[in-house]
């Protein structure tokens, strides 16, 4: 889950985030859990919203939730 990782590198790299705990809890919860609806472009170019709870025809939200 290249994702949250990668998250969690770049904000303990930027000195924010020191303690283990905390490490692990933003490593851990899964952050889809805090985003209900996220946009695209469609391939027309169109920006559409998608809600968490919409089908996910081309497998974008977790790329786009975790980037």
């Amino acid at each position: 889950m290249g994702g949250a990782s990668d998250l969690v590198k770049e904000i303990v790299a930027g000195g924010a985030l020191t303690d283990p705990a905390w490490r692990a809890a933003f490593a851990e919860v899964p952050r889809e859990l805090f985003v209900p609806y996220y946009y695209t472009v469609s391939p027309g170019g169109a920006r559409e919203r998608l809600w968490r709870d919409d089908p996910d025809p081309r497998g974008q939200r977790y790329v786009v939730v975790h980037a």
